[in-house]
């Protein structure tokens, strides 16, 4: 009976589970069962509805049917049958079955959209959720349709052989406009939505409303069990690509040819896998390298999980018309001695074509243009400059918006004090050292008004009797692309050729562009500040010479410096000024290299010479305007200085005042005031000695980072402005460093110390070194305790 009692207890047990698990079955279904107002799936709500039969059957001839009946979660635009008839009239088509198949999959595609989507969120499509902030409205509007190109096969120029890739086209993206985006940015939604859609219109109603691409809504959205259903009033054409609009259209036939010039074909395995036809197939998407926009790409970015790039991201492309082009060239880089389009450097057109592409997150509407948003059409290149309703293109294209210009933009690279190196044939050398450097720089100084810049020609900056710091530059032949560089750093002493460093080219490059800082009082030299810190150039106009600090150091031999001319060609607009440099008259001349000595070792070590200048001895030769003030301060057997030399001044910029050998010979008795080290003195008596000479020497040493501007800038003569004070390292009593006063009496420099005693600066310029400068005075500066 146990036994019986058991199982009798087992099957009680198991029917109770079987009734409850019937009862929870039963109430999911009434939580998950649709709503009785859902009518069906797409494809049946438009079949009842009988006015969209010939959309129904371009979808079935798609063969996407069973998705639209309730197999795929889909959005669709849906035009009726009075639509496609417009359509097919306008088009001179027959019927749909007439239509070729790759034609119908394109068409009835663009009316597919993946996923779920209601009004409200084509309105306003929020790819991070609610719970971000978002600036605008509208601005996330595109949508993945199912429209597609087919393969096509492209030739590859760029691999040897040339062979032909099959290429693979990714689906359209469809843009929504919703009357928010329009509100948001204060824009007449009439004016700048006709503008690109002339045969549609905006709704003339006072409700939010999204236009789909080229059409309107009609009505409102309907619930399908497997999406929405949104009926629209013209058939929706799908949009093409920058690249094809271009194509198909001969005016632009120039700057798309140029454009191509840097197209690449790019291997995708991911879509081989996926989409190729055999193990043997290679599919390839067609991409322009080289920062410029892909305009031949139907998406904006290849991540396909990146929904709000995908949402939002677009490019804009400002395409100047053949007649454009034409006169740009005729009037630029036909006389910089380049011959067709095809000649020009083809990184001196990159930077063109770069000037004339940005990318945004909105489409660029004409309001945007002639309204207040120069924030929004503005760019690191350049600004957006002319009329959109004066142009014979413009469109919203699959990727983005394209404007047709009738004349180009004038980038900051064409129009501040690089544009020779990308004018001139015989400049372009120098292009291509800049560009190993920081692209950032180059379009700083490119954008900045007020630069000079002196270009070495190609002649210059691959003179093996020039270059710099052991170095010259050897060109190997023409480049068959950007990334192909031929401008090689040859080294002198281990006889190798290299790619230039970045930082290599950046010195170089800030070596030769600056700011104009002062003329000498006679109007023949004037003085340049380089964009490497405390680096200067000295122009001589009279001999059209451009010498850096380190060439002015060495005095008046002439065999490396280079002659420069003013070009025929200057930036327009930025107050800028352009130089080329080439080899002097003995075919020497060197590339401006920066002063890499310290004046320390100049001043103790080395005989210093200043260009320009010539210094008696006293005895009728020559010699450097330093040497008596050297032997003062050397360790000899009259006069000593405590070793380490002047390490008071370390870690500090310093400007050291040398007084000229006359106000020295002159003045001794005030400069030397102790005897020297005798035979018979103690250890404290020469170490009393050697600190009491040690301070006084003090008194002609610049702290330059304590002194005011002067840590910007050493002083020139008309550049100074008002008094400064010059901190030196002497300490007086009460311990406060001792401080003489600087004055610009804009035809040269006088500096007053504690007792008025003024002394001038001798000359324009100054002996610079890595780590400070050397100044001339014609007298001797005194100190008041």
């Amino acid at each position: 009976m146990g036994k019986n009692y058991y199982l009798l207890k087992c099957t009680a047990f198991l029917f109770l589970v079987v009734f409850l698990l019937s009862s929870c079955e039963k109430e999911r279904d009434k939580y998950y069962d649709l709503p009785d107002w859902i009518r069906g799936n797409a494809w049946e709500i438009m079949e009842e509805e009988g006015n969209f039969s010939i959309f129904l059957k371009g979808i079935e001839l798609c063969g996407y049917k069973d998705m639209v009946a309730g197999k795929g979660i889909i959005t669709i635009f849906a035009p009726d049958d009075d639509a496609f008839k417009a359509y097919f009239q306008q088009n001179g088509i027959s019927s749909i079955e007439d239509m070729d198949q790759e034609e119908i999959l394109k068409l009835i595609g663009f009316h597919l959209v993946y996923y779920s989507y209601n009004k409200e969120m084509l309105l306003d499509y929020k790819p991070y959720g609610e719970v971000t902030s978002y600036r605008y409205r509208g601005i996330y509007n595109k949508f993945r349709t199912r429209s597609q190109d087919p393969f096509s096969y492209v030739v590859d120029e760029n691999t040897e052989g040339n062979p032909t890739r099959k290429v693979y086209h990714r689906e359209r993206y469809i843009p929504t406009f919703s009357s928010y985006f329009f509100v948001d940015f204060s824009m007449d939604a009439n004016e700048n939505y006709e503008f690109f859609f002339p045969k549609s219109q905006w709704p003339d109603v006072n409700n939010p409303v999204v236009n789909i691409a080229n059409a309107q809504m009609v009505g409102d959205e309907i619930i399908t069990n497997n999406g929405y259903l949104f009926q629209v009033d013209q058939v929706l054409i799908p949009l093409e690509t920058m690249h094809t609009v271009l194509k198909e259209n001969n005016d632009y036939s120039i700057f798309l040819s140029q454009y191509d010039r840097y197209m690449v074909l790019e291997y995708d395995p991911d879509l081989t896998a996926s989409y190729g036809d055999n193990i043997y197939d290679s599919l390839f998407l067609i991409k322009h390298s080289s920062n410029l926009l892909n305009i031949a790409s139907e998406w904006t970015t290849d991540q396909i999980t990146s929904l709000a790039t995908l949402a939002s991201y677009t490019y804009w492309l400002f395409a100047p018309n053949n007649d454009a082009m034409n006169n740009f060239f005729s009037n630029n880089w036909g006389p910089g001695g380049y011959g067709t389009f095809d000649d020009v450097d083809i990184l001196a057109m990159n930077r063109f074509l770069y000037g004339h592409s940005w990318n945004n997150d909105i489409q660029l509407f004409p309001e945007f243009i002639t309204g207040n948003f120069l924030n929004t059409t503005s760019s690191s290149v350049g600004q957006i400059d002319f009329d959109p309703y004066d142009t014979d293109l413009h469109e919203i294209t699959a990727n983005g918006t394209l404007y047709g210009l009738k004349e180009p933009f004038e980038s900051y690279y064409f129009k501040g004090a690089l544009k020779p190196m990308y004018i001139y044939k015989n400049m372009r050398y120098f292009l291509w050292l800049v560009q190993r450097g920081s692209s950032t720089i180059e379009l700083s100084i490119a954008s900045t008004e007020g630069m000079s810049a002196f270009i070495p020609d190609n002649d210059l900056l691959t003179n093996p009797n020039g270059g710099y710091n052991g170095k010259y530059f050897v060109w190997e032949g023409e480049p068959e692309s950007i990334s192909d560089n031929k401008l090689m750093s040859y080294d002198v002493q281990t006889e190798e050729s290299s790619n230039p460093t970045a930082s290599e080219a950046n010195r170089l490059l800030n070596n030769h562009v600056g700011y104009y800082m002062a003329q000498s009082n006679d109007g023949r030299y004037k003085a340049y500040r380089t964009l490497n810190s405390f680096q200067y150039l000295l122009m001589d106009t009279q001999d059209q010479r451009l010498m850096s600090t380190e060439i002015f150091n060495t005095g008046n031999n002439t065999d490396n410096i280079p002659v420069y001319e003013r070009t025929q060609v200057q930036g327009e607009g930025l107050g800028t000024e352009s130089f080329v440099l080439s080899k002097n008259n003995t075919g020497g001349g060197s590339l401006i290299g920066p002063e890499l000595d310290s004046w320390f070792n100049a001043l103790v070590f080395n005989d210093i010479y200043r260009y320009g200048e010539s210094f008696d001895n006293g005895n009728g030769g020559i010699e450097s305007p330093y040497t008596l003030f050297r032997s003062i301060i050397s360790s000899s057997t009259d006069y000593l200085v405590e070793e380490p030399y002047f390490d008071f001044t370390l870690m500090s910029r310093t400007i050291v005042l040398v007084p000229t050998r006359q106000a020295l010979e002159n003045g001794m008795g005030t400069l030397i005031e102790m005897t020297p080290v005798e035979d018979g003195d103690s250890q404290d008596v020469v170490a009393a000695k050697k600190a009491y000479y040690n301070e006084y020497l003090k008194r002609y040493f610049v702290n330059v980072y304590s002194s005011g501007s002067l840590a910007v800038d050493y002083p020139f003569p008309g550049s100074v402005g008002a008094p400064q004070s010059m901190v030196t390292f002497y300490r007086r009593d009460d311990r406060s460093y001792q401080r003489f006063t600087l004055v610009d009496t804009g035809t040269g420099l006088q500096i007053t110390d504690d007792k008025n005693n003024t002394v001038n600066v001798v000359g324009f310029f100054p002996n610079i070194y890595v780590d400070g400068a050397i100044y001339l005075i014609d007298g001797l500066l005194e100190i008041v305790e």
